[in-house]
């Protein structure tokens, strides 16, 4: 004869185990950005110790935050909502300045490329289009999105789906909300040609 638990504790067992599941994934993809922006560092010498500097210390924030994100789940750090929204603050801005640089070209001259854009070295070109997104007139098209970056931005954004779920719930909804207004920012700026 098999047991049946009750429907409360099979719901208790669920939201450890989902909870659970979100701290590995915080841990992992954060640890994994950390990696990558190793990755960027090496393939970064020719732009320049700016660009190796700052892709080192972003590396050694994420590889901290992940060890921070660790120790919370097992407890041997307090778990505290300041910890979680910092992880999610940092990655989210990581990626809007992902976009900033390899979309608009905005920061090239700081990593010392002139026009060009800092991760590649090459500058953009103007691309004659048509739709909404030119508005019509040509725009700039910077380079497309190279492989390391690409994986870069797809594991970034897994954490930040995984910082968010977290979260407490008031907390939870009001960086869901925050979130949607930065998406709908990018999606306008997409629209209107700023990021090309």
């Amino acid at each position: 004869m098999t047991t049946v638990l009750p429907p409360r504790e099979t719901a208790r067992e669920f939201r450890i185990t989902s909870t659970s599941l979100w701290w590995w994934t915080a841990i992992v993809t954060t640890a994994a950005a950390g990696a990558l922006h190793l990755a960027s560092a090496a393939g970064a010498v020719d732009s320049g110790n700016l660009a190796v500097g700052f892709f080192l210390l972003v590396a050694l924030g994420q590889f901290a935050g992940a060890a921070a994100l660790f120790f919370a789940s097992r407890g041997l750090l307090r778990r505290t909502t300041a910890l979680l929204f910092t992880g999610l603050v940092a990655t989210a801005a990581l990626i809007g300045l992902y976009l900033l640089v390899h979309r608009t070209g905005l920061l090239a001259d700081l990593a010392g490329q002139g026009g060009a854009t800092a991760a590649t070295g090459h500058a953009g070109h103007a691309v004659p289009v048509s739709g909404p997104v030119s508005l019509g007139a040509p725009v700039e098209q910077q380079n497309a999105f190279d492989a390391l970056g690409a994986a870069t931005l797809a594991v970034e954004t897994v954490a930040t789906l995984a910082l968010v779920a977290l979260l407490p719930r008031r907390w939870r909804t009001r960086a869901v909300d925050a979130l949607c207004a930065l998406g709908a920012l990018t999606w306008l700026l997409w629209l209107t040609g700023v990021l090309g």
